[in-house]
C-alpha cells in the first residue's frame, strides 16, 4: 500500500507542474483505484476525457467500474 501511496503523492506533483498530463492523470487513477479510493480515481478520470474525449484506456477503466455515466 505505501508503493501506491508514494506513486501517488509524486502524480499529485507531477500534475500540480503539468495539470494536463493525461498519462500522469490515468496513472494517478490507477494508483488510486489501488487503494479504493475510486471518487478520486474517477475525478481523475473525468479530467482525462475532458482532455481527450476519446482515451480508450480511461474508457475502459470507467467501463470496468461500471462508471460511464452521460457527459
Amino acid at each position: 500500500q505505501s508503493q501506491f501511496s508514494d506513486a501517488i503523492a509524486e502524480y499529485q506533483e507531477a500534475l500540480r507542474l503539468n495539470p494536463d498530463n493525461v498519462k500522469t492523470k490515468l496513472s494517478l487513477a490507477t494508483a488510486l483505484l489501488n487503494l479504493r479510493r475510486e471518487p478520486e480515481a474517477l475525478q481523475q478520470l473525468d479530467g482525462v476525457l475532458k482532455l481527450d474525449p476519446g482515451n480508450q484506456t480511461a474508457l475502459e477503466i470507467l467501463r470496468k467500474l461500471g462508471g460511464i455515466k452521460a457527459r
